[in-house]
């Protein structure tokens, strides 16, 4: 009786071993990213559209459109929406003029993202202009939609000075060109030139109001460079290349963690720093078009859609502060609230924005601070 129950015994405790490790097996092939949900299939080793239509009784076609997906391609742990994505309320804006005193008070219910549609701004420049850590703002807040050392220029403008004689102020040494000084802003050089802001940034092509100390700045079209000019340009951007490549290699060692995913496997096509005298904020990654790019944490969405210059861009937030940006997204493969895992397929490599061939602008934010991705990331080429 006691051998045949000692039988029993360890048979039960074989079969049990076997279905642990069926499952821990399971497990490691078919990472599980997120949580079960009937809105949402995630994608297992193994899995095509077919599969996943047939067992939701969906067609292929309306999988894709539900998904954004330009072909039927798929990636292991990806996020398959069974429903389709519903603008919500904030996608439907009026288009309105900055007020005069160039900050907006939020409403109840409004987000950065509404706002941005109100003033036809990038969110990532609200983000900037407002110092912000995150993406949460309140009722009542203020809101600055320009940076704020032009909204100071503006508080502290110069009175009319009670003299009996005016004197005519000098013409600029530089009649085509202003070089930009320590604190100068958009505003105060078209003030000085008796142009417009939006003249100034068309003629030069600046898609936001940031400036560089030493940044050239045409004051008609067409102005060209006399051959002096020209040498002193080539020779401080040959510097600036220099310093770029040297920080390149100090910032290599300053490693501030190295917990995170590598959101994708390419070469680094540009470098975080000055990029055409104007802040790259990022570092620009090139892959093949299609290719998946993963979220480099846990997060979640707090913005997923369309900016001018970014293209499709997915904005995360992730624990004490971290916010991470993937941007020229050929297709965005999260929603807005969606939490997300480390490693999770979010988006794929694309153009679109301001891009001229395929590949990733990858930003790290702490506290709304830009900070060198090499610092974060390991592995990059």
């Amino acid at each position: 009786m006691t051998f045949q129950s000692n039988i029993n015994r360890k048979f039960v405790f074989f079969v049990v071993f076997i279905l642990i490790s069926v499952k821990f097996y399971t497990l490691q092939c078919n990472p599980i990213y997120v949580t079960s949900s009937e809105k949402y299939h995630i994608v297992k080793r193994g899995e095509n559209l077919s599969k996943i239509s047939k067992k939701y009784s969906i067609s292929v076609n309306d999988l894709k459109i539900y998904n954004s997906l330009a072909s039927d391609k798929i990636f292991v742990g990806q996020k398959i929406y069974l429903i389709p994505n519903l603008k919500s309320k904030n996608e439907f804006v009026t288009r309105r003029k900055k007020p005069k005193s160039s900050f907006h008070i939020v409403k109840k219910g409004e987000t950065i993202y509404r706002i941005s549609k109100m003033y036809d701004l990038d969110i990532m420049d609200i983000m900037d202009f407002n110092n912000l850590e995150s993406f949460e703002i309140h009722s009542g807040q203020k809101i600055f939609l320009v940076a704020k050392t032009e909204t100071s220029i503006k508080k502290t403008k110069p009175q009319k000075q009670p003299t009996t004689k005016t004197i005519p102020t000098q013409k600029p040494s530089v009649e085509n060109f202003h070089i930009v000084k320590k604190s100068e802003t958009l505003y105060g050089i078209s003030k000085k030139y008796s142009m417009t802001v939006d003249n100034l940034k068309s003629i030069n092509n600046l898609s936001s109001n940031n400036l560089e100390i030493g940044q050239k700045l045409r004051l008609k079209k067409g102005s060209k460079l006399n051959n002096s000019t020209k040498k002193i340009v080539k020779t401080s951007i040959k510097k600036k290349k220099d310093v770029l490549k040297k920080q390149a290699s100090v910032v290599a060692s300053k490693v501030l963690r190295n917990d995170l995913f590598l959101p994708l496997k390419g070469k680094v096509l540009s470098e975080f720093g000055l990029r055409n005298n104007r802040p790259h904020k990022g570092i620009d990654i090139g892959a093949p078009s299609g290719e998946p790019i993963h979220a480099v944490l846990r997060g979640k969405v707090v913005f997923s859609g369309k900016q001018r210059g970014y293209g499709n861009v997915i904005v995360l937030e992730h624990a004490d502060f971290v916010m991470t940006v993937y941007a020229h997204n050929e297709v965005n493969l999260v929603r807005l609230g969606d939490n997300v895992n480390k490693g999770q397929p979010i988006s794929t490599v694309g153009k679109t924005g301001n891009a001229t061939a395929p590949h990733l602008h990858f930003e790290y934010r702490k506290k709304g601070k830009a900070i060198n991705p090499r610092q974060v990331l390991t592995g990059l080429d």
